[in-house]
């Protein structure tokens, strides 16, 4: 190994972890979304606490969490992540500004994919109380599509992407094409990961290492054992330190066409 293929972990100052990320830009996407996954996890690879994400990374992992979703104009997750705990997807004042100057749209699209008709948590913020700034959209099945319909009951467009499962390539596409979503960030869960690497539609990950020993058997990044032909190695592209957690940034090698 050279060392020009070496990434030294770069210990950072008070004032120098402040400004992690504040500023990322990320690729355009040009027949789908460029898409990045975000996601924080103990050493020993859980992503949960007590069935929520919450108590993994520290207030400064948070705040990270936000600005690179502010990098994009559409967060996507799973229905059962938006089920385990409400998820605040506001910006702070600054993240906004920066996200402004960008040139990324004030509103942010809020994707949630779900194959099932089990209910979705219409009571949470995103529909409850819906923020001119937060744009929530369903991606679902056919099969699936009236119940979540009837569930939203205006307060999210329910749009079937596949017949009985949702079709990520297509979804993605979709929101390409018909949402002007050039970068989607992916907010989990470790199954939603799961199936994005799988069909090759994951070009980055972002990852928190979090400094605790969690145990437990919950999944950690990705849900079960990829497929061989899908397993791709990652470069690292920075390594980031701060009181103990570790902000990683990797990109994915995909494989070349042909």
């Amino acid at each position: 190994m050279s060392r020009r293929d070496l990434v030294e972990v770069r210990s950072l100052s008070d004032g120098e972890a402040a400004n992690i990320y504040l500023d990322l830009t990320l690729p355009v996407g040009h027949s789908r979304p460029y898409t990045v996954t975000n996601t924080a996890q103990s050493i020993d690879g859980r992503t949960a606490l007590a069935g929520s994400s919450r108590g993994i990374g520290s207030a400064l992992d948070r705040r990270l969490l936000r600005r690179v979703r502010a990098a994009a104009e559409a967060v996507l997750i799973g229905a059962n992540t938006l089920r385990a705990e409400e998820i605040p997807f506001q910006f702070a004042p600054d993240v906004l500004a920066s996200r402004l100057r960008r040139g990324l749209p004030r509103e942010l699209l809020v994707v949630i994919i779900t194959a099932g008709a089990t209910p979705l948590p219409v009571q949470r913020r995103l529909f409850a109380r819906p923020s001119p700034d937060i744009v929530p959209l369903i991606l679902t099945s056919q099969q699936a599509a009236p119940g979540l319909v009837e569930q939203a009951a205006g307060r999210s467009r329910v749009l079937p992407v596949g017949e009985n499962g949702v079709d990520l390539p297509e979804a993605l596409r979709l929101l390409h094409r018909e949402h002007g979503v050039r970068r989607l960030v992916v907010e989990g869960g470790p199954r939603l990961n799961a199936e994005l690497l799988t069909e090759g539609l994951v070009d980055e990950v972002f990852l928190t290492l979090a400094p605790w020993l969690l145990g437990g058997t919950s999944p950690g990044l990705v849900a079960g054992e990829l497929p061989e032909s899908t397993q791709r190695p990652l470069d690292l592209l920075s390594a980031l330190g701060y009181q103990g957690e570790l902000f990683l940034r990797y990109r994915v090698r995909h494989r070349a066409p042909g």
